[in-house]
């Protein structure tokens, strides 16, 4: 139970760093080659027409809204943490 209080350390960008031991794997992504992008993208419902270049377009701007919202909640997160702690300490005692 403390281990899950304890804050976890930390990367450059502030993710969790896996205890070792643990594998951080995507055994499920397949490697995207030059080969076999449309197939990937076709399997996850993206029209064969739309260039590589479209897609990596499209990735970097979602991606970058994705940090964006990441570290806004980070934030959100930081600034309540210890509310957040004393509330679930108080609820896992009844």
């Amino acid at each position: 139970m403390d281990s899950i209080l304890q804050p976890s350390q930390r990367d450059e960008y502030g993710l969790p760093i896996l205890p070792s031991g643990q594998a951080n794997t995507r055994a499920n992504v397949p490697e995207v080659t030059s080969d076999n992008w449309q197939d990937i993208m076709a399997s996850l419902g993206v029209p064969k027409e739309t260039s590589l270049e479209e897609i990596r377009k499209e990735a970097r701007v979602k991606s970058v809204n994705l940090i964006s919202n990441w570290k806004e909640l980070r934030g959100i997160l930081e600034r309540h943490e210890e509310i957040i702690r004393k509330r679930w300490l108080k609820k896992t005692k009844i």
